[in-house]
């Protein structure tokens, strides 16, 4: 079990890094994201820290604010 939290922590790890690479490279302050995307600066703050998980609808919001397309793969 111990395995399994290890590997969702890691990939909630990446995303919140590419969240706020993507955020800082888009030249975003979390204010101004929060009147883009209509979530909280406290919430996207969260997630980018991955205190909070990132649902698709945040990490579609968030992708569009930043010039961004989410891809996801089942490999």
């Amino acid at each position: 079990m111990t395995t399994k939290n290890n590997e969702i922590i890691k990939i909630r790890n990446g995303i919140s890094r590419q969240l706020h690479e993507a955020r800082i490279s888009a030249h975003l302050s979390l204010v101004q994201v929060e009147k883009l995307t209509g979530i909280p600066a406290d919430v996207i703050d969260r997630l980018e820290v991955g205190i909070k998980p990132v649902d698709i609808g945040h990490l579609h919001q968030l992708a569009k604010a930043y010039g961004k397309t989410v891809k996801i793969s089942l490999v």
